[in-house]
């Protein structure tokens, strides 16, 4: 409620169960980052925050969205260096007259109750993730983090997860901070994913050499010929998010795809799904298993002529 009261208006978030969802798996997703460790008291192993790529207070007029897209997992320290600085970067929408903002946390709720919309998303989401007040009793035994990761793990996936490009020779914190610049052009507004038409998508499936190559769907099917030609300056579209083919293969190339898709992608079958086209892409195999990382660049020609 505070975070929306901040921003002026309901405009910057989608408010609806799919716009919720969003910004609850990012919460979740900084949460493990942060690594917290109970033993009698809490700890965490980084103080992370959740950064507007274009901030709350930018040009008159202004406001950056409350969305995963205009979000970012960095380190405290480099969020307040920022503050309220805009640089090319993140997703920003224009304020409505200073009559209609939204002028505190009492206005959002009553906002929500009276929006039969606002509401039944509320609910909805409440009800999915059985969502209640913390209890304030003791907690027994000690609670460590499932997972551990670096800094430089971490910008590594929200690079990934926001699609931007980053320096590969480059300090942790220069990472984060060209993320936050964009100094590096978004692949989205640069490279646009490679829409082969049905004649070419024809082509290729005729020279085919192997029917289930041939019965890949069209979209399934452009992301195969991308990663197998690697095209390196390109970008694919899996299970509707859009992403660097060199980033892919760097990822490929550590075994990390099915760790990174895991954290990129809420859902299990979306993430399942995710590791599956960019290991088949790679490899040239129906069924790839990540541990037998193999590495054959097939020549675009080939793929026409039936050479691979």
């Amino acid at each position: 409620m505070g975070r929306i009261a901040d921003h002026k208006t309901f405009k910057v978030m989608e408010f609806s169960l799919k716009g919720l969802q969003g910004l609850y798996d990012i919460y979740r997703l900084r949460k493990k980052y942060c690594q917290y460790t109970y033993d009698g008291r809490w700890s965490q192993k980084y103080e992370l925050d959740l950064c507007h790529l274009y901030p709350i207070k930018g040009d008159e007029g202004f406001v950056g969205e409350f969305s995963p897209r205009n979000l970012l997992i960095a380190p405290s320290r480099i969020n307040k260096a920022f503050k309220n600085k805009v640089f090319d970067a993140g997703y920003k929408v224009k304020l409505p007259p200073p009559s209609k903002r939204i002028s505190g946390v009492n206005e959002v709720k009553n906002s929500i109750k009276r929006n039969k919309r606002f509401r039944g998303a509320v609910l909805e989401f409440q009800k999915i993730h059985k969502l209640k007040p913390p209890k304030k009793e003791d907690i027994e035994g000690v609670i460590k983090p499932s997972q551990d990761f670096t800094l430089e793990d971490i910008v590594r996936n929200e690079s990934l997860r926001l699609g931007v490009r980053i320096p590969t020779e480059a300090s942790v914190e220069t990472k984060f901070t060209t993320i936050i610049k964009g100094v590096v052009d978004k692949p989205a507004k640069s490279v646009k994913p490679v829409a082969y038409d049905a004649e070419e998508l024809k082509e290729i499936r005729q020279w085919s050499c192997s029917q289930w190559e041939r019965d890949l769907p069209d979209a399934e099917l452009i992301t195969y010929t991308m990663l197998r030609t690697l095209d390196e300056e390109g970008v694919v579209t899996i299970e509707g998010r859009d992403f660097p083919v060199d980033r892919l293969l760097e990822i490929y190339l550590e075994g990390q795809v099915r760790e990174v898709m895991s954290l990129t992608f809420e859902k299990e079958a979306s993430a399942s799904k995710a590791t599956r086209e960019v290991l088949r892409g790679f490899s040239g195999e129906e069924n790839p298993h990540e541990s037998n990382v193999y590495l054959e660049v097939a020549d675009e020609d080939d793929l026409f002529t039936g050479r691979v």
